[in-house]
């Protein structure tokens, strides 16, 4: 591309750490870089040239404003669980059973009287899901009604029909926060990045996440919070943010 001057541009893996070694790619395999919104490009101007930065916000996110919300169970997305034994060397709140314990899940569930649905993470190196299945709904007791999903094709659906959510830190987290459903979001269980300020960032403490959760029920979704994380996620129109850097380039 290079030889031929062909402009090439990066996209993120996704909510990253702000590190200065995120963007070393910049100027040597990618000539731009899109970044989710605001909040990154006040980090990254700092450390490269500010006009390769291209607000993008997170395209495959403007779905969700086709589809509807219910409350049909608790949403749990695990990153790693408590057998995998080097996901539990990376972030201390992995998926065991003193997550399902300290979260209280099973008295968040007897509370709003909802099943609770685990997304489980699917990962090249633990393909053996039956097992993990297996494993994540020996975690609580057989009153509770757990199912465990691994893959879907509809994700978007998947986080609308909850009525709130308990989520390790991810990039899929973005979804219910634009879309407005309580979420907690348990801290040293994934990276943080974008989440530092967010109000559904919380402690491994069923205090900290029925209050988490119970906020936002009353307070709706977090604007300030998606206005200047996620470019276009406020009005689901980052697809046509995203489009728009293309042409402004070619």
């Amino acid at each position: 591309a290079k030889r031929f001057d062909i402009p090439m541009i990066g996209n993120s893996h996704g909510n990253r750490d702000f590190k200065p070694d995120e963007l070393d790619g910049l100027g040597k395999s990618f000539d731009y870089t899109f970044i989710l919104g605001e909040k990154e490009r006040l980090v990254y101007k700092q450390i490269c040239d500010e006009d390769k930065l291209l607000k993008g916000g997170i395209p495959s996110n403007d779905s969700l404003i086709n589809v509807d919300s219910k409350d049909d169970y608790i949403l749990v997305i695990t990153n790693f669980l408590g057998n995998h034994s080097a996901g539990t060397s990376l972030y201390p709140n992995y998926f065991d059973q003193n997550f399902v314990n300290k979260s209280a899940l099973v008295d968040l569930s007897r509370y709003f009287d909802k099943p609770i649905v685990v997304k489980q993470k699917t990962r090249l190196d633990d393909p053996d899901y039956n097992k993990n299945i297996s494993y994540i709904k020996n975690l609580f007791p057989s009153d509770i009604d757990v199912d465990v999903i691994t893959d879907t094709d509809n994700i978007d659906n998947l986080i609308c029909n909850s009525l709130c959510i308990v989520s390790a830190l991810s990039t899929l987290c973005f979804k219910p926060i634009q879309k407005g459903i309580p979420i907690a979001m348990i801290k040293d269980s994934g990276m943080v990045g974008n989440f530092y300020d967010s109000n559904s960032l919380c402690e491994l403490d069923k205090y900290r996440i029925y209050e988490s959760i119970e906020w936002q029920q009353e307070n709706g979704k977090d604007k300030k919070f998606i206005e200047t994380t996620i470019e276009g996620g406020l009005d689901f129109n980052s697809t046509d943010k995203y489009i728009n850097n293309i042409r402004n380039i070619i």
